[in-house]
């Protein structure tokens, strides 16, 4: 087995271990099956709660499972000092997909820059016909050089403390 800090064991490893109970990817049910620098691929069963009308997923679904594996893939990619955001999200929905069903998100890196990193995901279904292709743009933040702090946070210390919320 290969035990290089990158590695597809150690990369689907960290992948599925950021897929922890209370996360947006775990509500989503995401489970990351294959693992490179390059390309990653997650498997979700999409339940009956997320249809947009009778045995269609709501596309904002396919968006959300497309960009939350595309951040994945990015977050892999980055050194510890560094985090990510989407800043662009473009998809195009091709055909309709059934709820209960098992889906395929193939995200594959289209650039890896300094500053952006730019991904695809396909989403298909299990007869491989292609349900949504996604392209986002990732902007690298080096973490020790960015201010982090909530505005919301922010906004609440200004208000005078008898300002309602």
């Amino acid at each position: 087995m290969n035990t290089a800090p990158n590695s597809r064991a150690d990369l689907l490893a960290r992948l599925n271990a950021d897929v922890a109970p209370g996360t947006f990817a775990a509500a989503l049910g995401l489970r990351f099956v294959e693992a490179t620098l390059d390309n990653v691929v997650a498997h979700v069963e999409v339940p009956l709660d997320y249809i947009s009308r009778p045995s269609v997923v709501h596309g904002g679904v396919l968006m959300a499972i497309a960009d939350t594996v595309g951040g994945f893939a990015t977050r892999i990619n980055l050194q510890p000092a560094q985090r990510t955001t989407t800043i662009e999200s473009k998809t195009n929905f091709l055909r309709s997909a059934a709820p209960g069903r098992l889906l395929s998100a193939k995200a594959k890196a289209l650039h890896k820059g300094r500053t952006i990193m730019v991904w695809q995901t396909v989403i298909s279904d299990q007869k491989n016909r292609n349900i949504a292709v996604t392209t986002q743009t990732q902007l690298v933040i080096d973490a020790s050089l960015a201010k982090v702090s909530n505005p919301v946070e922010q906004t609440c210390q200004t208000l005078p403390r008898s300002t309602p919320i």
